[in-house]
């Protein structure tokens, strides 16, 4: 048997604390990982739990809006009223607003569902984004003129720069997104400025509201899946906390980012940064729109 001088036992001692220290030290970080990750959890539990009851909510009423509605329509034209027509006017217009905002809610739920399964895969065309910008501004017609709210397409794309190999319904679904929580959150009769450029193969589009803002903390989650700013039972606006989430999975997946700069009381500018897909063969056809309709955008009632 080896016998240990004082010296060999007394580092070997100190090795022995200095691997149960270092081994101490590895399980607190440890610890630690597993209390963050714990954290976050529990957060994607709440933020989820949150997002159900305003999806239910976002759905359920738009239906029972439609429902109760078009109830009293069959009501109203049963019986001998003069003023038939003027009441079903306005009721086919309240349906028309509940199904449009059910429309817009179904697309992003339904992409969501699309970008988790790993389905939503790029389709590139050639596309014309003057004419998709236009048509992406013309599907809130009515809720412009609800609000009051000028749009205005300033700095287009010149006849040469116009068409853009990148794909359409994805890039149109951000550009929705964008368009509509512009309107969201300016005042009544505000503005809507919308830009566009191309340069070394690189689209810009820059959506710009002057409403009420962001602050500079709620800028470091407004792109986080199912956080919706504005939450609660007396929140303002509707949404689910999809729709950025969403217009920020579609612009990775086609090459794309999303910047915002804001401040809170002046408005808010979200710029779309997109380089052109490198195609090795010619596309010969052109998008002008990437927008599947439930339901005619320039329908009136």
């Amino acid at each position: 048997m080896k016998t240990f001088s004082d010296q060999e036992l007394i580092q070997e001692l100190q090795k022995r604390f200095a691997e149960r220290e270092h081994a101490l030290l590895e399980q607190k970080k440890l610890m630690q990982k597993l209390q963050t990750v714990n954290k976050k959890l529990e957060k994607s539990e709440a933020l989820k739990s949150n997002f159900i009851s305003n999806i239910r909510n976002e759905i359920n009423n738009p239906f029972a809006s439609i429902l109760g509605i078009s109830a009293n329509i069959l009501q109203v034209c049963k019986r001998e009223d003069s003023n038939c027509a003027d009441k079903v006017s306005v009721m086919a217009t309240l349906i028309h607003n509940e199904a449009f905002k059910l429309d817009f809610q179904l697309k992003n739920i339904f992409t969501a569902a699309s970008i988790e399964a790993g389905e939503a895969l790029p389709e590139i065309a050639r596309v014309e984004v003057n004419e998709l910008i236009n048509e992406a501004a013309k599907y809130f017609n009515q809720k412009i003129q609800q609000k009051q709210i000028r749009i205005q397409y300033k700095k287009q794309l010149g006849q040469n720069e116009s068409y853009f190999k990148t794909d359409p319904t994805k890039l149109e679904l951000a550009l929705m997104n964008l368009i509509n929580n512009a309107i969201e959150f300016s005042n009544k009769a505000g503005e809507v400025e919308i830009n566009a450029s191309v340069n070394n193969n690189q689209l810009k589009v820059e959506v710009i509201d002057f409403g009420i803002g962001i602050s500079k903390n709620d800028q470091q989650v407004i792109f986080d899946r199912f956080n919706q700013l504005d939450s609660g039972l007396t929140r303002e606006h509707s949404g689910h906390g999809l729709g950025l989430s969403v217009t920020k999975a579609l612009l990775e997946l086609v090459n794309g980012t999303i910047e915002l700069t804001s401040q809170k009381g002046k408005g808010s500018r979200f710029t779309i940064l997109l380089e052109e897909w490198n195609m090795e063969e010619d596309i010969d056809d052109v998008a002008f729109g990437g927008n599947e309709l439930f339901f005619d955008a320039e329908e009136k009632f």
